[in-house]
């Protein structure tokens, strides 16, 4: 198998670390994987976050670039063929916003500067 030339296409994961299962009051833990599955570098782009109204940003590692109400935003530049990067989350469920067996749910967007060749791979959602 031979790689096409002139591809861009990143792609974005969302996973719980913890399971399917959050509860009210405590923080869980969510890593945003972004990769590059195309053949050319990636020269800059974002991921955005976009969470529903219980949930809060409580930490992330690398930092927040931006956050909104409901929506946080980071940066990456020089994403090369193959590689990947995580975005590391701690999540906090409001314990006043939220009543029981409620479903929180929150989404994912990785975009690059250049036109993506495969765009249905740059989003992902949990619930």
């Amino acid at each position: 198998l031979v790689g096409q030339n002139n591809i861009n296409d990143v792609k974005v994961q969302l996973t719980s670390n913890g399971g399917w299962t959050s509860k009210k009051g405590l923080t869980e833990s969510y890593t945003i994987t972004v990769s590059n599955v195309g053949t050319n570098e990636i020269s800059a782009g974002n991921v955005n976050l976009v969470y529903s109204k219980p949930l809060s940003v409580f930490q992330s590692d690398p930092v927040v670039s931006n956050q909104t109400s409901r929506t946080a935003s980071w940066i990456y530049a020089g994403l090369k063929p193959g590689e990947e990067r995580k975005i590391n989350i701690d999540l906090k469920i409001n314990e006043d916003s939220v009543s029981l067996n409620e479903k929180v749910s929150f989404s994912s967007f990785a975009y690059g500067t250049a036109a993506d060749f495969f765009d249905t791979d740059n989003y992902d959602t949990l619930t």
